[in-house]
């Protein structure tokens, strides 16, 4: 098995002008490797330390488990110095560079991810550890890696097909979009995220984690963001694809991508008919409705300046005399929102019906006296 050598130089001498003005550490793990599968739970740590001006006789070393916090660590015995040198010339202060390497036996190790950093400090006499952070690099890099087999563990590697949580499958009222994008991982390593829109050439994405969410290479989110193009009005599609790196059972090349549709509308819709008119009603309630010309996410109305209500396919106004105003809005799926002009009309109680009913009760006498004057005529008549 190879050596990945795990290398972390982080000193102060980036924050000052002139190098190696104050004391570093650099803290390499060879084993357990990043990223590698054991199948024992036995493991042996190794690493080397160079460190400036003697660091290591005066300081201790400490290996922290599974992200144990620092009082928790254990303490790294025989530490042997393997080389000294003395740096000259190429620094404004001559230095005595020193070189150590450590080993151990971890404990036995249950199976699934695990991980692991060194760090180095002092130790009180009480127990207390104290990182040397305040003029030293004292930190390893972590390094994660998976006990256990594919039998034994039940799980493997992966990367989730990627989530496009905007835009979704719905429509947007302005051309101007920003796409964002998430992919998950266990036991892996994303290399790239990238989208294709409308089919055409794929753009890679700046990756970031969400800031909810510690560092951590076992499993994690990655998140892509950037601002589409001016898009044409109309259906669009986009596609994401994610590309990364399985580690167990064995490691393998991942590629999962997912697609989305969605439809650009900045068109307002076209109410075409309304049910009141620039009249005079002769009636105290009217039925209210309009024609849009496509589908709509809601319907309302504005009667005599008032708030706006909404209007459903049952609407009906119960009106009081006189003049009205009445304004009608319609929203598409998109949101774009259309109003009607105002239509003013006039509201006339009916009048009371002429009551025929008497008139044919008095008529009916008159007709039988009519006919039976018209039989009697006949009847003389007859005998003469």
């Amino acid at each position: 098995m190879s050596a990945a050598v795990i290398v972390q130089r982080i000193s102060l001498i980036e924050a000052n002008f002139y190098p190696f003005k104050h004391p570093y550490c650099d803290i390499s793990i060879h084993s357990p490797e990043h990223m590698m599968t054991y199948d024992m739970g036995k493991i042996l740590l190794n690493f080397t330390a160079k460190t400036k001006d003697n660091i290591p006789p005066s300081y201790y070393y400490f290996y922290s488990l599974d992200e144990q916090d620092i009082q928790s660590s254990v303490k790294i015995g025989n530490i042997p110095i393997i080389s000294e040198e003395f740096i000259t010339g190429d620094t404004l202060e001559n230095y005595t560079e020193t070189t150590i390497r450590g080993q151990v036996e971890l404990p036995l190790l249950s199976n699934g991810p695990h991980s692991i950093r060194i760090f180095t400090g002092s130790l009180k006499s009480n127990g207390t550890i104290y990182p040397a952070q305040m003029n030293i690099a004292s930190f390893s890099e972590t390094a994660w890696f998976f006990v256990g087999t594919a039998d034994a563990s039940g799980v493997s590697s992966s990367i989730s097909e990627p989530t496009i949580l905007l835009p979704q499958k719905e429509f947007y009222n302005s051309k101007f979009l920003t796409m964002n994008a998430t992919a998950c991982w266990f036991f892996a390593t994303i290399k790239s995220l990238s989208y294709s829109l409308d089919g055409k050439r794929s753009i890679w994405l700046a990756l970031e984690k969400p800031e909810s969410e510690s560092f951590n290479h076992m499993n994690g989110t990655v998140i892509g963001t950037i601002v589409l193009p001016e898009l044409a009005e109309g259906p669009h599609s986009i596609t994401v694809q994610v590309k990364g790196t399985g580690y167990f059972p064995e490691k393998i090349d991942i590629i999962k991508q997912t697609t989305t549709n969605f439809t650009i509308d900045v068109t307002p819709p076209i109410i075409s008919e309304l049910s009141v008119e620039n009249k005079t009603y002769n009636q105290l309630e009217l039925p209210l409705d309009i024609t849009v010309n496509e589908p709509t996410s809601w319907r309302g109305y504005s009667l005599d300046n008032k708030a706006n209500m909404t209007l459903t396919e049952s609407t009906t106004l119960t009106l009081e005399e006189g003049l009205h105003r009445i304004a009608l809005y319609a929203n598409d799926t998109a949101g774009n929102m259309v109003a009607s002009e105002t239509i003013h009309f006039t509201i006339k109680e009916p009048s009371e019906p002429f009551p025929t009913s008497l008139v044919i009760a008095s008529a009916i006498p008159v007709s039988v006296v009519a006919v039976f004057l018209f039989w009697l005529r006949k009847h003389k008549q007859s005998k003469t």
